[in-house]
């Protein structure tokens, strides 16, 4: 079960995602209005106000109201009586790092979570739109078919091909940001490319990465077991290193990001 904290801009778009499980949410000042438009929009939800929260166990509540952020760090939507019987608890609010509420999470043993993997994401999706490019997905779009499609109808030499090809597409492009394809490195044509670029290799365990790929559709999961993913992985990173910038460790999100941010800001 999950307890939703207000349902403004972004309670809605969290609400949609789990209207289907057994949803509670929780808002002030509620009104019958309110509570037929939350129920027309989500279905069958349970909606109560956020005083009247009932004492049951839920496995995560979100909280996706401003309460608690800067500089208002000493509220918190809810007491601490009504994080006790939780799982886990997500705070959309990324400052301060850790809100009241997230406090009251740990204190009762609680897993607990701030918004700011979700800020990251949002701006990366924003500079995707307006600065940015996913090498592959540029690919996909102009070869008018998924990755396992080209490589599954043309191979991986053809797919490679594509690479370069998009790589040097955007060589002349200014204020971009690429995200490039794990292959892309390994080639000695796109190393060259890539001298001409500042680029950040974000280190992750291969564990963390067999985590991430295992049940996608990658032609090359589909190909090897994990232990020759492990193999590859170890082939690969000497690339990466080779070609990077800056190294990054992809296991802490803030500071990964204040340390790419510290870099640009040295070079630049």
């Amino acid at each position: 079960s999950v307890l939703l904290l207000g349902c403004g801009g972004v309670g809605s778009m969290i609400a949609k995602q789990y209207a289907a499980c057994n949803l509670w949410i929780a808002i002030r000042n509620l009104t019958d209005s309110k509570i037929k438009e939350i129920k027309r929009q989500f279905g069958q939800v349970k909606v109560v106000d956020i005083q009247n929260i009932p004492n049951q166990k839920f496995d995560l509540i979100v909280n996706s109201t401003p309460v608690g952020m800067y500089p208002d760090i000493n509220s918190s939507p809810i007491e601490k009586e009504g994080v006790q019987n939780a799982k886990s608890v997500y705070d959309t609010i990324y400052n301060p790092y850790e809100t009241k509420l997230l406090k009251y999470a740990k204190e009762c043993g609680c897993k607990g979570k701030n918004g700011l993997d979700m800020l990251v994401l949002q701006a990366v999706k924003s500079h995707e739109y307006w600065y940015g490019a996913k090498l592959d997905g540029y690919i996909e779009e102009k070869e008018n078919m998924i990755i396992p499609q080209i490589f599954a109808n043309y191979g991986e030499t053809y797919f490679r091909q594509c690479e370069y090809s998009a790589l040097t597409s955007f060589l002349s492009a200014d204020n971009i940001v690429i995200s490039l394809g794990g292959g892309v490195p390994i080639a000695e044509e796109n190393k060259k490319l890539l001298k001409g670029m500042f680029v950040v290799y974000i280190d992750s365990s291969f564990e963390d990465c067999y985590k991430r790929i295992k049940t996608t559709d990658r032609p090359i999961v589909k190909q090897k077991n994990k232990s020759e993913l492990e193999e590859h992985y170890n082939d690969r990173v000497a690339h990466y290193k080779q070609v990077a910038n800056l190294t990054v460790y992809g296991n802490n999100l803030k500071k990964m990001t204040e340390q790419i941010v510290r870099f640009v800001k040295e070079k630049i």
